[in-house]
């Protein structure tokens, strides 16, 4: 049998990879971030927030149901990030509007997501403006509402993640590079940084668009 993995590398500080982090560390394994600048410095700040896999029409299949499954996660994880440090990382269940301006949007691919038990509202001009306080233009004409969709302040929710990890005894290596994996009869099993090699049971390359 192999051997379990008691030491991890993470490359890459993102949300991805402090989330990674810091459940690692709750299953007693040593785990290190390897962070090329500040964690959430890169698309983790830039993104906006929203947790809409029914809004953005994700096909039926294994990444729309991790998708479900996640937004599905959130609530606790606002929760407990909140107890742990203090952040309310701006998880709201506010639903998301997703607007025919010329009413010639095809929203079949939507609607079929009901089969799936998932809700989705048709909404006219009148339900739309309840629904956007107002916002949007009364001249466009219908709308689907998806009620489970929320958002999350991406920003808060990646400190949240960093210092959630940190208390957890996840080791943070910030401003080094990563320069190559180290990989040996098809096992990737250390990194070359700017600071030297580093070695661990396993390597996890949560490094977005840097992979």
């Amino acid at each position: 049998m192999r051997a379990p993995v008691r030491s991890v590398l993470v490359v890459g500080g993102g949300a991805i990879g402090c989330g990674i982090a810091r459940e690692l560390a709750a299953r007693s394994v040593a785990v290190t971030v390897v962070e090329r600048g500040e964690p959430g410095s890169e698309a983790s700040s830039a993104a906006a927030g929203l947790l809409a896999p029914q809004a953005e029409g994700l096909e039926a299949g294994p990444l729309f149901e991790l998708a479900i499954a996640s937004r599905g996660m959130y609530p606790a994880l606002a929760r407990d990030l909140g107890a742990e440090t203090g952040i309310d990382v701006g998880w709201r269940p506010m639903g998301i509007l997703r607007c025919d301006a010329r009413g010639d949007s095809d929203f079949s691919r939507y609607l079929e997501q009901r089969e799936a038990g998932l809700a989705v509202e048709e909404a006219g001009r009148d339900a739309i403006a309840r629904l956007s306080g107002g916002l949007v233009d009364p001249r466009v004409p219908r709308a689907l509402f998806f009620r489970e969709d929320g958002i999350v302040d991406p920003r808060k929710l990646t400190r949240a993640l960093w210092l959630s990890a940190k208390r957890r005894g996840v080791r943070f290596r910030l401003h080094t590079e990563v320069l190559r994996f180290r990989v040996a009869s098809g096992v990737c099993r250390g990194i070359d940084t700017s600071d030297g090699p580093l070695e661990a049971d396993a390597v996890v390359d949560a490094a977005g668009a840097w992979a």
